[in-house]
């Protein structure tokens, strides 16, 4: 367990109301080490923001959550080493966005000498050193997203909790946003936890991935992990011949699920990937001359949606 800087256990969360009991969270169970990119996935109402308002601290609840091995309702002080990023923005129309950065860095008790050079390094992180002191409700969906963001790096995190950090944002700000996110974990050992519905941005920024549907993980691990229990086992091999003059022949072959064209040459599913090599053998031994073969990652969205749909 002191491996882990975010540990969560068995951890369970009711809901209660005078004539009925939700459980928004069943045992759900996941180990973050440092410097690792979480993505927690699911659909809306599947437990998402609950998870995320235990770790911050703002909910009870059953079973283990712990930061820096320290059960989150007993953190304290060490709350300070937490960088948060919610869809509820919390963002005050009235105020300018350097009052906006200066006012929760106060909240984090960040020395004046500090202080100030903190709030320029992340406004020019995130492109609104220019645009600091206009009020806050002069700001596009984007730029608020921006602020958001600078103000959830303001205390140098050591873990840092974004939920949807690229949602409104240009092509642009998308890619920086993303390259930091990566470099923060790689080169200060920042331990990063990512809620997103942009499953591709997941699948490619993330060390580990949790799918929760109605309130418990229905998958966990790496996404290759997730490609060889969930995905399809799929390769594209170009050859020198059409589909139609082959098909006959593979479809003899009790390991083949399925044949189709598909980018310049032929999509074949396979019960196994351990029988590709016979395959290649297949097709050798028939004279076809193979310019190529590459096994076919199945998308994190269909992984993610086979195991959320509806019954």
């Amino acid at each position: 367990m002191h491996n882990y800087v975010v540990y969560c256990e068995g951890l369970t969360k009711k809901y209660k109301s005078k004539n009925s009991e939700v459980l928004a969270l069943s045992r759900v169970s996941f180990h973050i080490k440092e410097g690792e990119i979480f993505g927690y996935i699911g659909p809306n109402g599947a437990g998402k923001t609950t998870t995320v308002k235990i770790l911050l601290g703002l909910l009870n609840y059953e079973g283990v959550a712990k930061l820096f091995g320290t059960e989150v309702v007993d953190l304290g002080k060490q709350k300070g080493k937490i960088g948060f990023m919610l869809e509820e923005r919390g963002l005050y129309d009235w105020f300018t966005g350097y009052d906006m950065l200066e006012f929760y860095a106060l909240l984090y008790d960040i020395p004046k000498c500090i202080r100030i050079k903190r709030i320029k390094e992340v406004l020019e992180l995130v492109g609104l050193s220019d645009r600091a002191k206009d009020k806050i409700n002069t700001y596009s969906l984007g730029m608020r997203q921006r602020l958001c963001f600078a103000r959830a790096l303001l205390n140098d995190p050591y873990v840092l909790i974004l939920d949807e950090p690229t949602l409104g944002l240009d092509v642009d700000y998308q890619k920086l946003i993303k390259s930091y996110i990566k470099d923060l974990a790689k080169e200060k050992g920042v331990t990063i936890f990512i809620t997103s519905h942009n499953l591709y941005d997941i699948s490619q920024l993330c060390d580990k991935i949790a799918i929760i549907n109605k309130g418990k993980i229905v998958a966990y691990g790496s996404y290759e992990e997730m490609q060889d229990i969930f995905g399809k086992k799929e390769v594209l091999v170009r050859i020198d011949k059409r589909l139609n003059e082959v098909e006959r022949d593979l479809k003899n072959l009790d390991f083949i699920v399925d044949l189709k064209e598909s980018n310049g040459g032929i999509r074949i599913s396979i019960s196994n990937k351990e029988k590709i090599p016979i395959l290649i053998n297949f097709l050798t031994e028939k004279g076809i001359k193979i310019f190529g073969i590459e096994e076919v990652k199945t998308p994190l969205e269909d992984i993610y949606l086979a195991l959320t749909k509806e019954e």
